[in-house]
């Protein structure tokens, strides 16, 4: 049982060794890793997981509309369109990344990240403050 055990373990770690210096010599040599903002540039040598990204496309009117066709051919998932950006939020695997980074539509793919509005300062500076309480509120 405990002979089992150790070979899986030893198995993955050695699988996890010979994809390293792959996934490291990649990074060194291909053309479309600079499409990929740095996050993403780290994530696409996890072999688990996927992200949430937006993508960003050529803005020459015809890569946009094909965007959905794009992302289903890298094996992701599309998501909703940012028109004003020509860009479309996809799911993907970690390790696809690189196919859709290497597509000619593709100008930029970028992690979506979560967003909050903060209002601590805009009181203050349009004088809010000082009219809730002159006023009243």
């Amino acid at each position: 049982m405990g002979g089992a055990r150790f070979s899986r373990r030893f198995a993955a770690l050695l699988a996890a060794a010979a994809l390293t210096p792959a996934f490291g010599s990649l990074h060194a040599s291909t053309p479309w890793l600079s499409k990929l903002d740095p996050v993403l540039q780290q994530r696409i040598s996890d072999p688990r997981g996927s992200s949430t990204v937006i993508v960003r496309f050529a803005p020459d009117g015809k890569s946009f509309k094909a965007s959905v066709q794009t992302i289903e051919d890298a094996g992701a998932t599309a998501g909703r369109k940012l028109a004003i950006i020509e860009g479309q939020v996809a799911l993907i695997r970690n390790t696809d990344l690189y196919k859709l980074a290497a597509s000619p539509a593709v100008e930029h793919i970028m992690l979506d990240r979560s967003v909050m509005g903060a209002n601590e300062l805009t009181g203050a500076t349009v004088g809010a403050t000082a009219a809730r309480q002159t006023f009243g509120y």
